[in-house]
């Protein structure tokens, strides 16, 4: 019932203080000046929110927007094209995005997680570049660009008074993480006072809990502040200004997934906050701390949440292009807007910049709705280059009123001299050269493609095709990875650019050698003392045991967990398990002792709270410090220290609270007299996407490092019994070609936490799904990836204590010095938490630093769903009602009594977000 008494008293509190600023205003309207005021119907409102509405994600590809309100999906999922959720256009609101040369085009589903130069940004939410620049796509942006565009505003303007008042019809939608989580944004309405002013909407939409996906609520109506503007200028033609954000510190009423972040000198360029009621909301969908500033540097997604300038402009005719390149021989489309229906224009081409313009026969009429469009055929014979499309009044042709540009492209020509490698497990590295005609525009990436030759009967089709795509028109080589084992493929490679892909390279036949034999058929080596009782202990790294940025948590689990049959968050313990025969998983408790870990403490950190990704005092991350342990490990050390121990048995690494997670079996390990060996297992699993989460698939059992061990002890560690080291991770290279993010860069600023896995390690987690969480990515989490130490006891008589606790290192804004208790931090203090190891489902603090959405909806375990949308819907519109009777009595726009009552120096912003903060 909390969660339903909240959302109610929201909407109750909003609409109440609505009320009383209409009254309270109501009385100072007829002292408004209407001197120089001139009436408009035309207006035009373009906003692209910020650079994150339209940024790579975590999960889902991007976040990008839509038009019009978006239907119930019935459930938190990525959307499909399929679905019709999306909308490029909504009646008079349409979104678009900007091509290489700034020109603003019909963003499509196809291109919303492309950036302007065509490059994807699906996942990329670190090393992005704020500026807008071509070249290398690595320095490219990280973001789409797209913008909402809404017309037909109509109210007034007086740049006498420096003052507005201007209303739209119309909505749009805030999607993240490719359609998990989304709300609307409906009737805008812009009052403007003496240069302040502010932008006011209806929120509608869904709630959504990263930690709980069954979580799907409707969300009621509730009025909330778009933006507060605090220095505006009006002119005859509109106002461009960018919304308050920088220095605008959150309310200490909203508990948003994580605390804002400290304002310091480094971030002081990007710190801030949306209004408060726009926070109060967003807490409710699950978006809270993607609208202010939270941990994190300059590498990672905080820049992007800065607000963007909003332009607000009388409408003129303007003509878009459906795309900013096209082939020779096909279409393209040109829309046109006009303000005035019925008015006939003529359409003209020309080549280049100042080419003569050549009218076309079709003359384009303006229709109703103020719009047009005309589909052009571009002739064959075109020669690649730059073309201008305009419209023109009849009988002026060399005037154009409106125009924009496009390019007549080619296709890049084919690499050349593929070779392909010797396969190491089912990945196989090629290299080519580059061709002669990079095409036009130049190449975007290329494109492996391996087909199966005569493949399995009945297979399913898909499954016969393995392909992968490497970016950057300098790019030569890659690994393709997930091949069949056993299997004869034909593989090639191709360029593409922003028009398609070119022709293939010669194609190389492969045959992948079936599974890897054991050399001594799964004996241990003889002679030396003999072993009968080995244990292995480890946690891997602080990632596997930390906060996730959907899902709760990243975990262990005892055995080789079943197939789910698809991605997805595990909603119970049917998959997990503590124990499994002689494996187990063990965590600390606040008494620092070892104990066994279960589904209801996965989560937990050592004192009971919920994990969140605050760092600790140590400079670790705050994780639940859990540790798998394998026992019964047989083998021989060597009189020479020489090492070679086996064990039977499994564990399994999940990551996202489910949604991809992967096994290891049967580790051994080898150890030369020198104490250089490794820790080697068979690892499968299942591959996942997290830009496609239909993708699910087995992979075959291959072959990996897990961990590699120098300069063991040997002498000591015969003498003690066993040993503790930290696997090589610190200074470790990687060949990180086709993971999720590459390798970054080493700096002074990582150098302490740069590093990776082993190579056949991260070769196995490029089929996973979570590659670049087991390497130095410069993303916010890079030191949480490094190996944690692993122990190995010959016998019972090696134990291993449970490391010390750490405190949770406070980041909160305005705060000093560190707060919370052992690894995971006090409630409501360090680790923002109430929950406890007696009731973890009532965990509602930050449970990820990654901006992953809010645990609040899912954060009152006492009958969410008890109380029917319906009571909701009817209080709201109840209350609304009442409301909207005072306002219409009073004859007020409302944003313009919250505009007076400022000057009265009654805030109603204050007003509005101390009652959405009850």
């Amino acid at each position: 019932m909390k969660t339903w008494r909240r959302i109610l008293r929201i909407v109750s509190s909003v609409s109440t203080a609505i009320c009383m600023v209409a009254v309270a205003s109501a009385m100072t309207l007829s002292a408004s000046a209407s001197v120089g005021e001139t009436a408009v119907s035309d207006m035009v409102f373009q906003w692209g929110v910020n650079p994150e509405s339209g940024g790579g994600s975590y999960f889902g590809g991007c976040n990008f927007l839509s038009a019009g309100t978006s239907g119930d999906a019935g459930t938190s999922g990525v959307w499909s094209e399929n679905s019709g959720l999306w909308k490029q256009t909504s009646a008079n609101v349409e979104i678009l995005k900007p091509d290489t040369e700034g020109n603003m085009l019909a963003q499509t589903w196809t291109n919303k997680c492309q950036n302007r130069y065509g490059t994807s940004i699906n996942g990329r939410t670190s090393g992005m570049n704020m500026a807008v620049s071509g070249g290398n796509p690595a320095t490219q942006p990280s973001y789409s660009e797209n913008v909402v565009r809404i017309s037909g505003g109509s109210g007034s303007l007086n740049p006498s008074t420096n003052s507005a008042t201007v209303t739209w019809d119309g909505s749009f939608t805030i999607v993240y993480y490719g359609g998990m989580t989304y709300w609307t944004i409906s009737d805008l309405k812009l009052v403007v006072l003496n240069g302040k002013g502010t932008i006011t909407g209806t929120a509608s939409g869904y709630g959504a809990d990263m930690d709980d996906p069954a979580t799907w609520l409707t969300l009621p109506s509730t009025p909330i502040h778009v933006a507060d503007l605090s220095d505006v200028q009006v002119g005859e033609s509109g106002i461009t200004v960018t919304p308050d954000y920088l220095g605008v510190s959150v309310s200490s009423e909203i508990q948003g997934r994580n605390p804002q972040a400290e304002r310091t000198a480094s971030n002081e360029s990007w710190w801030g906050a949306f209004p408060d009621s726009w926070l109060q909301y967003a807490v409710l969908t699950g978006q809270s701390s993607y609208w202010y500033t939270s941990d994190g540097g300059a590498g990672t997604i905080q820049p992007r949440k800065v607000v963007s300038a909003m332009t607000i402009a009388r409408d003129t005719v303007s003509v878009v292009a459906s795309q900013s390149v096209v082939q020779a021989g096909r279409e393209i489309t040109f829309n046109i807007k006009a303000p005035q229906a019925g008015k006939e224009y003529q359409a003209g081409i020309r080549a280049g910049s100042d080419g003569q313009w050549v009218l076309l026969d079709e003359i384009v009429t303006i229709s109703q709705e103020g719009s047009a469009s005309l589909r052009y055929t571009v002739p064959a014979a075109s020669a690649t280059g730059s073309y201008a499309f305009a419209i023109f009044e009849k009988g002026d042709a060399a005037n154009p009123v409106a125009s924009t540009t496009y390019t007549v492209g080619r296709l890049p020509g084919a690499p050349t001299g593929l070779v392909v490698g010797k396969p190491e497990g089912t990945s196989v590295s090629l290299t080519w050269v580059t061709p002669d005609d990079l095409g036009l525009p130049a190449i975007s990436a290329y494109v492996a493609t391996a087909i199966k030759v005569n493949p399995t009967e009945g297979s399913a089709g898909d499954a016969d095709v393995v392909s992968a795509s490497f970016d950057g028109a300098d790019a030569d080589s890659g690994i393709l990875s997930a091949l069949e084992a056993g299997a004869t493929y034909q593989i090639s490679v191709a360029a593409q650019n922003a028009i398609g892909a070119g022709p293939s390279s010669n194609a190389v036949q492969l045959t992948v050698p079936g599974a890897a034999q054991d050399d001594d058929n799964g004996d241990p080596v003889k002679g030396g003392t003999t072993i009968s009782n080995a244990t292995l202990r480890w946690g891997m790294n602080d990632e596997a045991n930390s906060a996730a940025y959907y899902g709760g948590c990243n975990f262990l689990s005892a055995g080789k967990s079943g197939d789910s049959g698809k991605s997805t968050v595990w909603t119970d313990g049917s998959l997990y398990s503590a124990s499994s025969g002689n494996v187990r998983i063990q965590k600390p408790n606040a008494a620092g002792q070892w104990e066994s870990a279960s589904w209801g403490s996965r989560c937990l950190t050592r004192d009971g709270t919920q994990v969140t990704m605050q760092k600790r005092v140590d400079g670790r991350s705050v994780n639940t410090e859990s540790q798998v342990v394998v026992s019964d490990g047989e083998g021989v050390v060597a009189a020479d220290g020489s090492t070679s121990i086996r064990w039977t048995g499994s564990w399994t690494v999940v990551f996202y609270g489910g949604m991809t997670y992967w096994s290891v079996s049967d580790p051994r390990l080898t150890l030369d007299a020198d104490g250089n060996g490794q820790l080697t297992a068979t690892a499968s699993g299942y591959g996942a996407d997290m830009d496609d989460s239909t993708k699910w698939n087995t992979l075959s059992d291959t072959t990996v490092v897990l961990a590699d061990l120098k300069k063991v002890d040997v002498d000591k560690a015969a003498e003690d019994h066993g040993f503790t080291q930290k696997p090589e991770y610190l200074g470790v290279t990687v060949n990180s070609t086709g993971g999720r993010n590459q390798q970054a860069a080493k700096t002074a600023d990582n150098a302490a936490y740069w590093g990776s896995f082993p190579q056949s390690f991260v070769d196995f987690q490029m089929l996973t799904g979570q590659s670049s969480y087991w390497y130095t990515s410069d993303g916010a989490r890079d030191y949480a990836k490094p190996a944690t130490a692993l122990s190995i006891a010959y016998d019972g008589s090696y134990s291993v204590p449970v490391p010390e606790a750490s405190e949770t290192l406070d980041t909160t804004a305005g705060s000093a010095g560190t707060s919370g208790t052992s690894s995971g931090g006090s409630p409501g203090v360090g680790a923002s938490s109430t929950g406890s190891a007696q009731n973890p489902s009532k965990a509602t603090g930050s449970a990820g630093a990654g901006e992953g959405g809010s645990s609040q909806l899912g954060d009152q375990a006492d009958g969410a769903s008890a109380v029917p949308i319906a009571a909701v819907r009817d209080t709201a519109v109840s209350v609304a009602a009442a409301s909207g009777a005072v306002a219409l009595a009073s004859g007020l726009p409302l944003g313009a009594a919250w505009v007076i009552r400022r000057r009265l120096g009654l805030d109603p912003a204050f007003e509005l977000d101390r009652s959405l903060g009850l």
